[in-house]
């Protein structure tokens, strides 16, 4: 057995997946890890080849390795393994290349021995040292991984004992490359002692010293001049810890000096070094010697080259190994700075300056660390020297030095802030910081569009990135209220400097949040306070010109406004929150927001009049103006906001001088009140002519007459003539030149044209009349004028207009008719030019002189369209002549052409109507007009029909146009030669007299075309008319027109865009009277046409409506029911098209009409129940049927129009459950079966018996899906005892029904058929009793369906003889013949089958016990299907492992065995280890330990066929049960064949192979 096991566990480990049978391999290994670790060397040893699975191999020996406990076995085992292992090593040497895994397996592998057997592993590792002998370099890396490993404390106690080894062999090293992996084990060795040294672990110190010393000694002779001399000097940094201090300053002149030389190297492969000299310099620094302060100055120095690297800047790409690189170096910089600080700073400062870029960098951010790590050991001196260093770098263009200093300064100010001084007294120059920050955070936009994205390389750094870091930074500080006495009030000064405009936004937002906070807000600043808001108003007024800044300077105005101790009226905040509220919206600039701009500034203005001369603010301003007039984006609204203050002056002289001077802007050649034609003209932007006109509108809102007087004079102003430079034949020619003057006065014109227009705003009627119009009118025709006269021209309209609201009305009679010869002139002028400049100023000014007084309009075509189209708002007289004459042009009073092709009349008047149909005074003029016109037919009926249905919807709507539109249908009707009568009282009406019309006049074909026209229409939003196109339809079908589709269609279009409109309780009114009328008539081939349609869930409304209609009338409902249900019972014979999708609308439209309970129905139901209910009954079953299920909805559709019927019934006890089995296909007969069996307890004998006999009729259906929905229900009925079925002889003929459709063709009906029969059951447990003859016949019957070809059929019939033997049906002559049938069915692929076949057999083996049938024969049977009930507990099913152990109880009460019944109850008693199982392989191990002596031979035959099975449970099961009776019972001469079956199967599958691994924990 021992063998075996070895060979069962050799097998597992050679074939073994670790991964998924790790949990039983455990088990077995913590029951034998001895064998496991054994075999584990063996097999190690055995293999030739070091591949993955030699590694997986390994991996098990390292999980075995963590299993041992400490014993004599165990040992040797572990000495066997060390020596497999030390193989191992010796044979990896003649590899190149070992691999990390290997390497890293065989040292956890020794550490997991370790634990156990640490002296001998410790022994192991030594014998790797022998005399004479340098260990291999493998030895040596495992060496150096253990210490590394968690577990180093175990070479706590023998860390004395391996640096002897190692000083033993030391003098034999002679290679450089074994010298270094010596120089890397001792390293690991005393980072491990280091750290026993740190966490205060007790170490042999006196003696680790010693052998210490003798190692360090050793070294430093022999290998400090080798090639690995970074190596030897970062081992002796490590070394120097544990070197006393005497021997240590023997050395150590020569060390340094060592060291000192390697560093002047200054190339990257010392990287090695530093960690060791970080120590070295650490143990220098516990020595404390004065004399050492040279030697460190030294050193410093030669470091510093190490430092010129840009790893220290944050932005410097990340790189893992440039990051401890760094790293090293910063602890190696914070150890030296130890000594003096001072002096290491101070070398890093010196070189701030350096033209090295990258060395600049460095320095920087060294420096920033040196102040994160000791900023108050660092004296105030060399603080302000780097202060004073970091401003001399302030026009540095470099952005990574510039992010560096941003850093620094975030430093400095937060270390300043732990000295707890007060900001504004410290010893450093902190406002000169913050002015620098503010400088990165005022980067311009335009210069990080040009550069924004160029990277400073090496590093990541961008002006971007630069500027966002600079704006987190004020940010940080702004949210402390420890920099608040610096911020403010500094901030006055930034916003009034220009430079810092571009990060303005942002400043205004921190300096938002100081101030909301500030309690005292302390106002000192040198800027004028209305030099500060004038420049806030600026850039308010472009807000856009930088990201975000009007939203934050509008938001920050009012606190700064706070800061001037001034009473602000209200009005200031309200028109502060509007430009908040306007740019947040992110809206574009216009009047509005100007408006509200200069309304604050003239709020402003009034506030610092109250405190100083206004004069000195005007002299303030012009500086303003002077420093902004170069600014694009300003100079126009610095000039506005002057003009403003203007208004505010009382001195005219200086009135009329900013005057001249913001006139001279615009137009330079104006000086000293004189035109100047020696000035080089130059045409001014239009912005800026338009600005210049609307300051003086500004100024004359106070000063007007001065500034119409000042206007007038410069349009009159002296003209200084070009000197004549020229020959005198020049000067000759130029006598008969014209004037060069006119170019000039042109552009001088047409800016004071548009002052005029702004001017004009200002003044009254009277003014206007006499100092305005009679100065801008003599410009008209003016070519070069013209864009600014139209300007003037419109603003001076609106201003006529709003002047004539607000004058008496004799003062406006009278300036309106002085105006005459004016308005004249300006509507010529516009018509004429109407598409020259400006389109909608020319059609605005005319519609403004339109409001003034009426005119003719009969000829601008495209002026009346754009009217049409646009909608301007005009008088009423306006609008009669205007459209009148518009209308005229369109019915034909001119040819119209388009594209040289004449447009129909029709096709015109239908624009028409479409175009005004929602105006009624539209219309009415419109019907006015058309009185004037003859309109003629064309052969084209389709405009003529759009027309007449447009005006149909204009009519039918609730309008006060109703009266004009049939004037205009009547007009129209004529043109076909029809008199229609407009004298009819309602819609209903008038649609009957014009069908009958248009009846008399047109073909079929004609009235469809106008049929489709409607449906087009129709598709319009006409919803308020729609009610009205009802009856037109309905008139159109009781004029006999046959095309039934599409009435149908056309009133189902209407319904559904009526649908949640206010109109559609008026529309279904209607509609519902057309359908009550097509009912009467066409009540089939309407429901076929609503059957046609796609299926929808709920019922649409339209079909909802027709359905509620035939509702109302007993006729129609019965008629209705009765096609529906012949749908669905007989869809082959009615339907063509979809029958799916038919079947699915004819459920829905059965459970619409049984939704609302009626008289009719109340009366109608009790009569067709028995056709209604079976029709439902067969819909469940066919839903199923892809030939006759329409939709994915077809259960659902059929289950709601159910339930309405049980509603309306009042059925009760069909629960949610039994809806849900009806939907899933597999569970709908037990559904369809439960309804059954709930009617049948409330329905009269009589009831059922109609049921009965109307599905009956559906057994011999041709379609499979009907007769298996009939059967179904006979076999529920069947179920369904009443003592009335044994009286009327019924069962017999539900029970003959089922034995004639026992050999269907269809597998489901014969299943069924099968399980119907076993309903007998349920008559015979009442005690009733059948005809002998009959129920042999369904015995035999059930019986052969056992041999069936189809399983689901045997299924059936297994649970159906369940069913009867229960009933105590006598079975006595057929038991022999079930129990072996049953048998055979055991090991069947279907899982329902095997759970149906346990269960019968089980059953039978209780029938055998209670009627005391027994016999060899059965005996024989029972032992077999005891074996195979046993494994079946095993079996992949849940469900057929329950019942095998159900099945145990009876069987043991045949074999009078107990011990099975108690299993069977789960009474699981033993004495052996059985954790590891599971609770099923339980019950078989203890069965297989007891099974009969006398049979045994008999089970382990049978077994051992089992093995030969091919379902991987049962053939494991079956090797399972072998491996325990090879381990507890007397097999004989089966255990050699057993053994060879063990073997051969443990290489099975994973099932299988598992199961043996769990019974080999018993071998």
């Amino acid at each position: 057995m021992s063998q075996l096991l070895e060979s069962l566990i050799q097998q597992f480990i050679r074939d073994g997946d670790e991964k998924q049978s790790e949990q039983i391999s455990r088990q077995v290994m913590q029951k034998h890890p001895v064998i496991y670790l054994c075999k584990c060397s063996e097999i190690l040893d055995d293999m030739a080849e070091i591949n993955s699975e030699y590694i997986r191999v390994l991996r098990l020996t390292l999980q075995v390795a963590g299993l041992l406990t400490k014993t004599e076995d165990a040992k040797l085992a572990v000495i066997q393994c060390t020596q497999v292992l030390k193989r191992i090593i010796n044979r990896i040497l003649s590899q190149t290349q070992i691999s990390e895994e290997l390497n890293q397996l065989l040292t956890d592998i020794h550490i997991k021995l370790m634990d156990v057997f640490d002296e001998l592993i410790i022994n192991h590792i030594s014998d790797f040292f022998e005399s004479g002998r340098v260990p291999e370099i493998v030895i040596l890396k495992i060496i150096q991984q253990i210490f590394e490993s968690q577990s180093k404390e175990y070479f706590r106690q023998f860390s004395y004992e391996i640096l002897q080894k190692i000083l033993s062999s030391l003098s034999l090293v002679k290679t450089d490359q074994c010298r270094l992996d010596y120089c890397s084990l001792l390293q690991s060795i005393y980072k491990t002692l280091n750290y026993f040294e740190e966490n205060q672990i007790q170490i042999n110190q006196e003696q680790v010293q010693n052998v210490s010393w003798l190692i360090f000694d050793q070294i430093i002779k022999d290998w400090m001049q080798t090639t690995i001399q970074l190596q030897v000097l970062s081992l002796v940094g490590f070394m120097s810890q544990f070197i006393s201090r005497e021997r240590l300053e023997r050395s150590l002149e020569r060390l340094t000096s060592v060291y000192l030389s390697v560093l002047k190297q200054k190339n990257n492969q010392l990287r090695p070094l530093f960690e060791g000299f970080n120590k070295f310099l650490e143990r220098l620094y516990q020595l404390d010697r004065i004399g050492y302060e040279g030697i460190i100055k030294s050193i410093m120095v030669s470091l510093y080259e190490f430092y010129k690297n840009p790893i220290f800047s944050p932005n410097y790409p990340f790189d893992p190994n440039a990051l401890k690189y760094k790293n090293d170096l910063l602890t190696l910089l914070q150890t030296v700075s130890k000594f003096n600080i001072d002096n290491c700073l101070d070398l890093f400062i010196g070189r701030i300056n350096s033209k090295d870029s990258i060395e600049r960098v460095s320095c920087l951010w060294i420096c920033n660390f040196i102040l994160s790590r000791n900023f108050k050991q660092i004296s105030e001196p060399y603080k302000r020297q780097l202060v004073l260093q970091l401003l001399n770098l302030q026009f540095e263009q470099d952005c990574e030095v510039r992010y560096a200093i941003c850093e620094i300064i975030l430093q400095i100010q937060y270390k300043l802030k732990d000295e707890e001084q007060p900001i504004n007294q410290t010893y450093l120059d902190v406002k000169a910081l913050i002015f620098y920050l503010f400088n990165q955070v005022s980067i311009h936009d335009k210069e990080l569009e040009e550069y924004g994205k160029q990277r400073a390389a090496p590093f990541e750094t961008t002006l971007e990135l630069l500027k966002s870091r600079a704006q987190k930074i004020l940010t940080t500080l702004s949210q402390d209220q420890y920099f608040y006495d610096l911020l403010w009030p500094m901030g006055l000064e930034i916003i009034n400097n220009q430079k810092f405009s571009p990060g303005l936004s942002h400043i205004f937002k921190c300096y938002t949040q100081i101030l909301q906070k500030l309690n005292i807000i302390t106002y000192n600043s040198p800027v004028a306070q209305h030099v500060i808001v004038v420049r806030m108003l600026l850039l308010i007024q472009i807000p856009y010109f930088f990201p975000n800044l009007g939203q934050e300077a509008v938001n920050f105005l009012p606190y700064l406004i706070k800061t001037f101790d001034l009473k602000v009226p209200s009005s200031f905040h309200q028109n502060v929150d509007a430009l908040k509220q306007y740019l947040i919206n992110k809206r574009p600039l216009d009047e509005f927001y100007e408006e509200k701009v200069q309304q604050i500034w003239k709020v402003c203005l009034s506030l610092f009049i109250q405190n100083k001369e206004l004069s000195q603010i005007e002299e303030d301003f012009q500086v303003q103006l002077s420093m902004y007039l170069n600014s694009q984006a300003l100079r126009l609204p610095i000039m506005k906001m002057q003009a403003t203050l203007m208004s505010f002056l009382t001195n005219q002289e200086t009135i009329k001088y900013n005057l001249d001077k913001l006139f001279s802007i615009c137009h330079q050649e104006y000086t000293n009140q004189a035109l100047n034609l020696n000035v080089p003209i130059q045409e001014p932007d239009f912005n800026l002519r338009l600005c210049v006109a609307e300051c003086f509108g500004y100024i004359g809102e106070r000063h007007t007459q001065l500034v119409l007087d000042k206007v007038k004079s410069i349009l009159n102003c002296e003209v200084i003539q070009k000197k004549n430079t020229g020959s005198f034949k020049e000067s000759v020619l130029s006598i008969f030149q014209k004037s060069g003057s006119d170019e000039y006065l042109a552009s001088f014109r047409a800016t004071l044209l548009i002052a005029y227009g702004c001017l004009a705003k200002q003044v009254s009627l009277e003014i206007l009349e006499k100092n305005i119009l009679p100065n801008v009118m003599p410009f008209i025709g003016h070519e070069q004028l013209f864009n600014s006269l139209q300007i003037s021209l419109e603003s001076i309209s609106k201003a006529i207009e709003r002047q004539i609201e607000n004058t008496d009305e004799a003062a406006a009679s009278s300036f309106l008719l002085s105006y005459q010869k004016y308005r004249d002139q300006v509507l010529n002028h516009c018509q004429k030019n109407i598409t020259k400049g400006n389109v909608f100023r020319n059609l605005n000014t005319i519609n403004l002189q339109y409001r003034l007084a009426p005119i003719e309009y009969n000829k601008a075509k495209q002026l009346l369209s754009q009217h049409l189209d646009q909608k301007y708002d005009l008088s009423i007289e306006q609008v009669n002549i205007t459209f009148q004459n518009c209308f005229l042009l369109f019915l034909g009073t001119i040819k119209l052409e388009e594209e040289s092709q004449t447009i129909s009349v029709w096709q015109s008047l239908l624009y028409l109507i479409k175009s005004i149909k929602d105006n009624d005074q539209l219309i009415e003029i419109l019907q006015k007009s058309i009185q004037r016109v003859k309109l003629k037919m064309e052969q084209n009926h389709k405009n003529y029909f759009k027309v007449i249905l447009t005006l149909l919807s204009i009519l039918y709507r609730n309008s006060n146009a109703k009266r004009s539109v049939v004037l205009i249908l009547e007009k129209i009707m004529l043109s076909l030669g029809v008199y229609l009568d407009i004298y009819q009282k309602t819609d209903e009406e008038f649609n009957t007299q014009l069908i009958k019309s248009l009846r008399e006049k047109l073909h079929h074909n004609e009235l469809t075309t106008l049929l489709q026209e409607l449906q087009n229409l129709i598709n319009e939003p006409i919803i308020e008319s729609l009610h009205g196109f009802v009856s037109l339809i309905q008139c159109i079908y009781q004029s006999e027109y046959n095309d039934l589709n599409r009435i149908v269609s056309l009133m189902q279009s209407i319904c559904q865009q009526g649908t949640g409109s206010s109109y559609e309780e008026l529309i279904n009114s209607n509609l519902s009277k057309a359908m009550d009328l097509i009912a009467q008539n066409n009540l089939s081939d309407s429901l076929k046409i609503l059957l046609d349609n796609q299926s929808e869930f709920p019922v649409g409304m339209f079909p909802k409506l027709f359905l509620n209609c035939v509702s109302q009338k007993k006729t129609y409902m019965v008629q209705s029911f009765k096609f529906l249900t012949d749908v669905l019972n007989n869809p082959e014979g009615i339907i063509t098209g979809d029958i799916g999708n038919y079947l699915v609308n004819a459920s829905l439209f059965i459970g619409q009409l049984l939704i609302d309970e009626n008289k009719i129905l109340a009366e109608m139901l009790p009569k067709s129940m028995a056709s209604i209910l079976g029709t439902f009954l067969l819909r469940f079953m066919t839903c199923h049927d892809p030939k006759l299920s329409g939709s994915s909805q077809s259960v659902q559709t059929t289950i709601w129009a159910f339930q309405n019927l049980l509603t309306i019934c009042n059925i009760e006890g069909i629960s949610q459950h039994v809806f849900k089995k009806l939907l899933i296909e597999e569970e709908v007969e037990d559904g369809v079966q439960e309804i059954v069996m709930i009617y049948c307890k409330g329905a009269s004998f009589q009831d059922q018996q109609k049921l009965f006999n109307f599905i009956e009729g559906f057994t011999k259906k041709e379609q499979a899906s009907y007769r298996l929905g009939a059967i179904v229900v006979i076999s529920q009925f069947i179920k369904s005892y009443k003592k009335e079925y044994a009286q009327q002889n019924v069962y017999e003929n539900l029970l003959k029904t089922l034995l004639e459709s026992a050999e269907d063709d269809s597998d489901n009906v014969r299943a069924q058929v099968a399980f119907g029969l076993g309903g007998l059951s349920y008559y015979l447990k009442s005690e009733e009793t059948i005809e002998q003859e009959l129920l042999q016949e369904i015995i035999e019957c059930l019986i052969s369906l056992l041999d069936d070809q189809q399983e689901i059929c045997v299924r059936s019939a297994m649970i159906s003889l369940q069913n009867l033997v229960d009933s105590q049906t006598d079975f006595v002559a057929y038991i022999p013949q079930l129990i072996f049938t049953t048998t055979s069915n055991f090991e069947k692929t279907m899982t329902k089958i095997r759970i149906s076949a346990f269960s019968l057999f089980s059953k039978l083996c209780n029938t055998c016990f209670v009627e005391n049938i027994m016999n060899e024969q059965i005996m024989s049977y029972l032992r077999q299907a005891l074996v195979s009930v046993m494994l079946h507990l095993l079996d992949e099913s849940v469900q057929v492992r329950q019942v095998c152990k159900l099945a145990l109880e009876p069987i043991g009460n045949l074999l009078q065995i107990p011990l099975l019944k108690q299993l069977s109850n789960n009474e699981i008693e033993s004495e052996f280890e059985m954790s590891h199982l599971e609770e099923n392989e339980k019950i078989i191990m203890i069965m297989s330990i007891n099974l009969e002596q006398e049979h045994l031979n008999t089970y382990i035959k049978a077994l051992i066929e089992f093995c030969k099975s091919p379902e991987h449970n049962i053939k494991g099961a079956a090797l399972f049960s072998l491996i325990i009776l090879l381990s507890f019972r007397e097999i004989g001469d089966y255990r050699a064949h057993i053994e060879q079956l063990c073997k051969d199967n443990s290489k099975a599958k994973l099932i299988t192979k598992q199961l043996v691994m769990k019974a080999a924990y018993y071998l």
